[in-house]
């Protein structure tokens, strides 16, 4: 009997649970269906009418992300073609309540921006043409401002993403470019057209929605002489002050912060180098999550801020305001957060300071090469050496770099974002209510939810399977950190762990992400953590030194879903890192099955091999587990290194 013939018949013994949940998906869908048409006729839609000035409506959560919506903000304020709000609005985390709504507060009386607080708000009574959201997460919002109610009262969701996107791995490109917010908006603005391919890569639905008009943070950046305060700068003494800026993601292995590496060394290096002046300008949470690192503590987190005050030439900035200390600076030092970025505006030195299982860079980011390494106590020397010399060899990368992250327009972003407010005021936009998958793709999806075993073949198959698989990897060992994405029940996770620092593993299935948990506990594996994901909605997936991935991509009927998952997958790799690979493919025409729920779709090999040579990846090694059979049908193992040209 044939492999895929015992296949079938496995698939028989094992699936009927699945009717169920295939019935249950169809009575959902026909809810969401009716749910779009109630939303459809329940929302207004507010015209713009021909001479009336468009109402806009700007929310502000953070101080943080105020600097983005600003210049737009201050030039419709100053145009009779618009009327402006500016709504302050209490952040509904609430560890974030009380001290985000007070310094956003102060900051906009500082500022001389006239405000009204969310709770004396209506959208309903003032019904805006068109709102500004500062943030992509729908559950930050009051209940009174949150999108739907924006979409409820007839106004359009305008989006400008609040920071500059730096950071890798796969989750956080997620939150970058696929949240409701960017599906749901009428319009998004990108600061440049290699964003705008970013959108179309990673959204869901498509990047139609999106418009380029350059960053806002790009247009007003405060002149020379907004400085920082004159105590500070009387206790810098005429020395050059260089930034240092550490990331607050401090207690997991999926981590932009390369604190817990360096703080050690980067005090001994600001010590010794009293011809310096540093200014540390810690994340807003870096306190609040180093009590949760371990080995600290909410005490050790606040005497390690308070002893800093001891150090003479060392001063902590905590101002809403970053732009005093980028003028009167002389360098940065950096996590890869958005200062990592936003300071090329200023055309000063800047060193990447990167710790050990970092996620690192985006795929956009990664390419500028514009930074100065700080992976190593050495590299963090040179680079103050280089700053206390005045020798500057990167200085035209970071001219390029600037252009090519912002983009190159005449025109400032305000005026361009406001000028396609006018031209499409009367647009429609798309809402994003039905699912995003078709009923087939997600009757595959929902088998394996619900599955009690991932082996629909003999025993020896599987066997055969992790005999190759070791040896695939001995071949070409891995190291660091790994993830295997949809696991099943760690038979194989086990395997990478032996090559592996570490290694996750996830996958949708609640019952076979348990098993896997009790098979590493009774083998006492102390390297593996295990979580229920889904492929195509990762959560906490970041960005590894091995991608594994099995058996998943057959169950993907839909092709965007299938190319979208590539792009993930690539998202989830490192630079240099590797992706492995096993499916079942058809050497002739995609082939479709259906048994009884086990629902999957057996692609072209030379399709499926070109969706991954074609985001610029290495084939490192092919490996067949069954050969070809009487319907065309083969599996195999693949084994792609991402370089440097991937995208």
């Amino acid at each position: 009997m044939s492999l895929f013939k015992r296949v079938r018949r496995r698939v028989r013994n094992t699936a009927k649970s699945s009717v169920t949940a295939v019935r249950t998906l169809n009575r959902k869908r026909i809810a969401n269906r009716r749910a779009a048409h109630m939303l459809e006729n329940a929302a207004p839609w507010t015209p713009a009418l021909p001479g009336e000035p468009i109402r806009l409506v700007f929310l502000v959560l953070t101080p943080q992300v105020w600097p983005t919506l600003k210049p737009i903000w201050e030039l419709a304020s100053r145009d009779d073609r618009f009327h402006t709000k500016v709504v302050l609005l209490e952040n509904a985390t609430p560890e974030d309540g009380l001290s985000g709504l007070l310094a956003a507060r102060t900051m906009l009386e500082n500022q001389h921006v006239p405000f009204v607080q969310g709770n004396a708000f209506s959208l309903e009574r003032y019904t805006p043409h068109v709102v500004f959201l500062p943030l992509p997460y729908p559950n930050l919002y009051p209940r009174n401002c949150t999108p739907d109610a924006v979409r409820a009262c007839g106004a359009r969701i305008a989006y400008v993403p609040y920071g500059l996107e730096v950071g890798g791995g796969a989750y956080n490109a997620r939150y970058q470019y696929d949240e409701p917010v960017i599906r749901d908006a009428w319009r998004v603005f990108a600061r440049s057209h290699t964003q705008l391919q970013s959108f179309g890569r990673h959204c869901a639905t498509g990047n139609a929605q999106v418009v380029v008009t350059g960053h806002p943070r790009a247009d007003e950046r405060p002149t020379q002489d907004i400085q920082l305060d004159q105590a500070v700068l009387e206790r810098a003494a005429d020395r050059k002050i260089v930034i240092w800026a550490p990331h607050f993601s401090v207690t997991t292995r999926r981590k932009w912060s390369s604190f817990l590496e360096n703080h050690e060394t980067m005090l001994e290096e600001i010590k010794s180098r009293q011809d310096l002046f540093f200014v540390l300008r810690p994340h807003p949470l870096l306190e609040r999550t180093l009590r949760q690192a371990k080995g600290w503590s909410a005490e050790k987190a606040r005497n390690w801020f308070l002893e800093l005050d001891a150090i003479p030439n060392l001063y902590v900035d905590k101002a809403a305001e970053y732009w005093p200390t980028f003028n009167s600076s002389a360098a940065l030092m950096s996590d890869s957060g958005s200062f990592l970025v936003e300071y090329l505006l200023t055309g000063k030195p800047i060193c990447h300071l990167l710790g050990k299982d970092a996620i690192g860079l985006t795929d956009e980011a990664h390419q500028l090469a514009a930074f100065h390494p700080g992976t190593s106590g050495q590299e963090i020397s040179d680079f103050l050496n280089q700053v206390e010399t005045g020798k500057d060899v990167l200085e035209e990368a970071r001219k390029s770099a600037r252009e090519t992250y912002f983009g190159s327009f005449e025109e400032q972003a305000a005026p361009r974002i406001l000028d396609e407010i006018i031209r499409g005021i009367n647009d429609r936009p798309f809402v994003d209510v039905l699912a995003s998958y078709s009923e087939k793709h997600e009757a595959a999806f929902s088998y394996w939810k619900s599955a009690q075993t991932t082996f629909l073949a003999p025993p020896e198959y599987y066997d055969k399977q992790e005999e190759l698989m070791t040896a695939l990897l001995e071949r070409h060992p891995p190291a660091g950190f790994a993830v295997d994405i949809g696991c099943g029940n760690g038979r194989y996770t086990e395997v990478l762990a032996k090559f592996c620092d570490h290694v996750e593993g996830v996958d949708p299935g609640p019952a076979l992400i348990e098993e896997a948990k009790a098979r590493a506990e009774g083998k006492s594996i102390e390297n593996i953590e295990y979580r229920i994901e889904r492929l195509e909605r990762l959560e906490l997936v970041a960005s590894y030194d091995l991608v594994c991935c099995m058996g998943v991509l057959s169950g993907l009927i839909d092709n965007d879903a299938f190319l979208k998952a590539t792009r993930t997958l690539l998202s989830a790799t490192k630079p240099g890192g590797m992706i492995l690979l096993k499916d079942s493919l058809s050497i002739g025409a995609p082939q479709a099955t259906e048994w009884n729920g086990y629902t999957a779709v057996y692609r072209n090999i030379d399709d499926y091999l070109s969706s991954f040579r074609t985001l610029g990846l290495e084939m490192i090694e092919e490996v067949t587990i069954a050969p070809v059979n009487e319907k065309g049908l083969t599996n195999r193992f693949f084994l792609f290194r991402r370089t440097n040209g991937s995208r």
